[in-house]
């Protein structure tokens, strides 16, 4: 291109200068000079700048002819790494198509042939022999005859308004082997609206509808599971619920009778010897005000008769960590602060645990002064009377033969009295 260019110029001026020997500023020094006439000087300068115009004009012509040979050795190469290029990718097409099971096809109206891939003809298993052969009459060939006509029905839909849409169908290869695709397309269309190209895919989708039919059987599976779960925990709740307001109901009733009961109630942590519940009449009998009760579990001990004290804490101990805990009842005696005496009667026993350890401990505690009392008056009223039995029985021992003495007396004073 330099070069042309450089013989393209060159001409330029020799013709520039060809125009200007005409100029008399131009030949007249040259004449006078050479002492050559005008004629033949300017036969010489013309003859001249001919033979050069011919030699550039020559050498133009082989420079467009070198860079011409030159263009297309470039071109061919390129063509030939375009040519290497395309069949690359072609390879890589068939092999991301291989993997992906996805065949492609292609329809030129013109040509009116039909182009498949390998891919493509390995998802249908039949192979492509006939270019002229429609698509649509490739795969009504293999189609499944349970969707046969829908698949029939949306050829039809597309051939008339032109508009392709997607359709998934089953197919059955010529080996017996049923497969399921996924095809889809497009439709290219002229100004005059007749279509010029068409193209489409076929996906071969059988394993991953298999695995989605399998996905939504197990989903359908563990929905029932946990329809199922979900009743049982509605159930459970339900049967905890009522479970919950018969205890609460329970708590209430037992709340109401031993608050309005005379005996003392109460209930024990067995771990941790806590205080869970006292009744009202816990602070009358003990003469402690329920808060101090509560902090300390075992201040109620203070209030027992030094003199049973030990036993008592004995016996409690049996009840919440004797092996086996059990039921124990003891009486002891309690000291008021203003020094009377008083009478309990108590019964402590351990509460299980679903598991069968012993979970708290319950008691109730009853004064039994005035039944004592009333007792020991009792006990001295069946003395008296036992006494009295004793006497009477003394007494009739004696008259008895007391009566039999004064009788034989009588009879023998008689028997003295008279003549004989």
């Amino acid at each position: 291109d330099r070069l042309a260019t450089f013989f393209v110029a060159l001409a330029t001026v020799m013709m520039c200068l060809g125009m200007a020997f005409v100029l008399p500023s131009v030949y007249e020094p040259v004449m006078s000079v050479t002492g050559l006439k005008y004629s033949t000087l300017r036969h010489l300068i013309q003859d001249s700048l001919n033979e050069c115009g011919v030699a550039l004009v020559f050498a133009l012509v082989v420079s467009l002819l070198i860079t011409a040979s030159q263009n297309a050795c470039k071109s061919g190469e390129k063509l030939r790494l375009l040519n290497l290029a395309l069949e690359e990718s072609q390879k890589l097409l068939a092999e991301a198509q291989a993997v992906a099971k996805l065949g492609s096809w292609s329809w030129n109206r013109q040509t009116e042939e039909t182009v498949w891939s390998q891919e493509m003809q390995k998802i249908l298993g039949v192979e492509h022999k006939d270019p002229s052969e429609l698509i649509f009459d490739t795969i009504d060939r293999v189609v499944h005859p349970d969707d046969h006509a829908r698949v029939r029905a949306v050829a039809n839909e597309v051939s008339t308004t032109g508009v392709a849409r997607p359709v998934e169908f089953r197919i059955i290869r010529p080996d017996g082997e049923e497969r399921i695709i996924y095809a889809d397309g497009t439709i290219v269309m002229a100004d005059n609206g007749l279509p010029t190209h068409m193209l489409g895919t076929v996906l071969d989708v059988t394993e991953r509808r298999r695995m989605q039919d399998e996905l939504e059987r197990r989903v359908e599976e563990r929905t029932a599971e946990l329809a199922e779960s979900n009743e049982q925990l509605r159930r459970e709740v339900q049967v905890r619920r009522e479970a919950e307001a018969e205890v609460r109901a329970s708590e209430k009733r037992f709340r109401e009778m031993a608050e309005n009961f005379h005996a003392a109630v109460w209930v024990q942590n067995a771990i941790s010897g806590e205080l869970l519940y006292t009744s009202p009449a816990c602070e009358r009998i003990w003469k402690m005000p329920t808060e101090e009760i509560r902090a300390h579990p075992e201040a109620w001990l203070e209030r027992v008769h030094p003199e049973d004290r030990e036993a008592t804490r004995k016996k409690f101990r049996d009840a919440r960590f004797g092996d086996p805990p059990v039921a124990v009842n003891t009486e002891y005696r309690l000291l008021w602060p203003d020094g009377s005496i008083r009478w309990i009667s108590d019964r402590s026993f351990p509460i299980f645990d679903e598991a069968g350890q012993v979970q708290r401990i319950g008691g109730v505690a009853t004064d039994i002064t005035e039944q004592r009392a009333a007792a020991e008056a009792l006990r001295h009223s069946d003395r008296l009377s036992v006494i009295g039995t004793l006497a009477a029985g003394i007494a009739h021992e004696i008259n008895n033969p007391v009566g039999s003495i004064l009788l034989s007396a009588q009879l023998a004073q008689k028997q003295m009295n008279a003549p004989n």
